[in-house]
């Protein structure tokens, strides 16, 4: 069987602090772009999201546009944020730079069926809560859609070992 990426290597970088429930901080984003910069880093994924009042603005935004995606070419993709359908629902990350990729959550019809058995026929569609864009300063939004419900790649420290996952972080 061929390998699908050999030679590759993961780097893991920590953009959380576990004295605030592991919640990012500054100085943990600005390390973890600058690290993807000074270290070449191809892909970059990311996921997590916050509202904000200009996604388009900020020293993580710049670091991460112009340093680690615009001169050292990393492809970053980031999930849209779980705050759809209205439009301008995408904060941070995924608005921030129209050089990200930006992954929404999609549902298709037999998923539908099998996950949540609906008995009701309901159009295929991206997930009603997935932020669709545009963005507050024009930019499109979400690049592309793939599936983002009943994930079950749960960790096995959890209590329900049978837990399902949603959101537009399942589907990058």
């Amino acid at each position: 069987m061929p390998k699908v990426a050999p030679g590759a290597q993961i780097v893991s970088l920590r953009i959380g602090d576990s004295r605030l429930g592991s919640m990012e901080t500054g100085p943990g984003l600005t390390r973890a772009a600058t690290h993807l910069a000074m270290h070449k880093v191809d892909l970059a994924n990311m996921s997590y999201g916050e509202s904000s009042s200009l996604p388009t603005d900020g020293h993580f935004i710049k670091l991460l546009a112009n340093e680690a995606v615009g001169k050292s070419g990393c492809i970053f993709v980031t999930s849209a944020g779980n705050d759809g359908p209205c439009f301008s629902s995408i904060g941070a990350p995924a608005g921030m730079d129209e050089s990200f990729i930006t992954v929404g959550a999609y549902v298709k019809h037999t998923q539908m069926q099998a996950e949540y058995a609906l008995l009701e026929s309901v159009t295929e569609r991206p997930f009603t809560w997935s932020s669709p864009g545009p963005c507050t300063d024009g930019y499109h939004g979400v690049d592309i859609y793939a599936p983002g419900s009943a994930i079950t790649s749960v960790p096995v420290y959890v209590l329900n070992k049978l837990d399902l996952k949603n959101g537009t972080s399942m589907s990058r």
